[in-house]
């Protein structure tokens, strides 16, 4: 049992079951077969990563050739800061007057038409269910207006104008 359980450890193992009995045995080649190919794996993944690397080294060369630290290039850099920073309180002052901007006033402005129709819209299916109800249920008229009130539909609702 012990055999077995070390050949199984190790995976050097091959199973077989013949009939209602399991068999197990192993090949001394089987190992060897095995390391073998995981060599060539693990070579070929070497070389593949050196052949990276190298081109990687040649791309990082060419990259730099153009960008060697000269006065002239500090300067530019210098400017493209000061640039990026004029830029950037540029746009903050942009966003203090957003609030101004016409394109959100008139977007604002549509939103509101569409509220007002919507809220019209509401009252006169309010205005619908209650004559509904009133016609339905004759003689609770009293109740229905006292429902009606406790939901917050008060005699002075009227369209928005």
């Amino acid at each position: 049992m012990s055999k077995k359980r070390g050949l199984s450890l190790e995976e050097k193992k091959t199973a077989d079951k013949i009939g209602i009995s399991n068999f197990f045995w192993s090949f001394p080649s089987e190992a060897a077969v095995k390391l073998r190919s995981d060599q060539e794996r693990l070579q070929t993944q070497l070389a593949e990563a050196k052949r990276r690397s190298a081109e990687l080294s040649t791309k990082l060369e060419q990259e730099r050739k153009g960008k060697e630290d000269t006065a002239v290039r500090s300067e530019k850099l210098a400017a493209l800061q000061a640039l990026e920073a004029k830029l950037k309180s540029a746009q903050a002052e942009i966003a203090l007057y957003a609030d101004s901007d016409p394109k959100k006033m008139e977007a604002m402005r549509e939103a509101t038409g569409i509220a007002k129709a919507s809220a019209n819209r509401w009252l006169d299916n309010v205005w619908a269910l209650q004559s509904w109800c009133k016609k339905r249920f004759e003689g609770n008229e009293s109740s229905l207006d006292a429902f009606f009130k406790e939901n917050g539909l008060s005699e002075d609702m009227d369209y928005i104008a």
